[in-house]
């Protein structure tokens, strides 16, 4: 019988099954639901959730390329969550969280759903993590098309104030005034120094005049 490590070498053993129980991606530890651990044809293992925001931001709606090694995966009809379970890595969860929930991925939308939990055998206690604590829809981000539209339709708005009264009344106004600037700012400029000091003169004669009337 093999005796158990200590010292430096079990800590060392230690220290690789917990990196080994947490995704290289978003350093999240793994779970049944969102976190689930996936395996590439690499034989790489990520998160569900890393996973699919890779999907949605790639350009190959069918594929998926590992972020370590480079090599690409073809995913299933039902995308990310019907990618093979790292078995080894969910048989070292709690107890209850063997089993994997049923997830539904939107790559339009960019959402995962948490259809309903696994089965569970009666008498099995299941961890808060798997009832509780984790949300019934997931936000994964937006294919890269979506975000295009998205902002041209955020210019657009912006311009449709324009429909507005009140709006197109105030966009007259700046306009006027920015003309005006723009004249005077040149006619200064253009006019000689003399030029200057004689229109500013006839501008002032009505007001010496006044003040030197009886």
């Amino acid at each position: 019988m093999l005796a158990p490590l200590r010292g430096p070498a079990a800590m060392d053993s230690q220290e690789e099954l917990a990196l080994e129980m947490e995704c290289a991606i978003c350093y999240s530890q793994y779970n049944n639901a969102f976190h689930a651990p996936k395996v590439l044809q690499c034989q790489h293992t990520f998160c569900l959730e890393c996973l699919a925001r890779i999907n949605v931001k790639c350009q190959l709606p069918d594929t998926i390329q590992c972020p370590m090694c480079r090599s690409y995966t073809r995913l299933p009809d039902s995308g990310p969550p019907k990618l093979d379970n790292n078995l080894a890595i969910l048989s070292c969860l709690p107890k209850g969280m063997n089993r994997t929930c049923s997830i539904h991925f939107s790559r339009s939308k960019g959402r995962l759903w948490l259809k309903q939990l696994p089965e569970v055998s009666h008498g099995t206690v299941v961890p808060q993590i798997c009832m509780s604590n984790i949300s019934h829809s997931l936000d994964v981000g937006r294919p890269p098309w979506q975000e295009n539209q998205l902002h041209q339709e955020d210019q657009w708005s912006r311009w449709s104030c324009l429909d507005k009264p009140l709006c197109r009344t105030l966009l007259v106004v700046a306009v006027m005034v920015t003309v005006t600037l723009i004249i005077s700012s040149t006619l200064f400029f253009i006019l000689p120094p003399s030029s200057r000091a004689s229109h500013n003169m006839t501008a002032l004669s009505p007001l010496v005049a006044t003040d030197s009337s009886p």
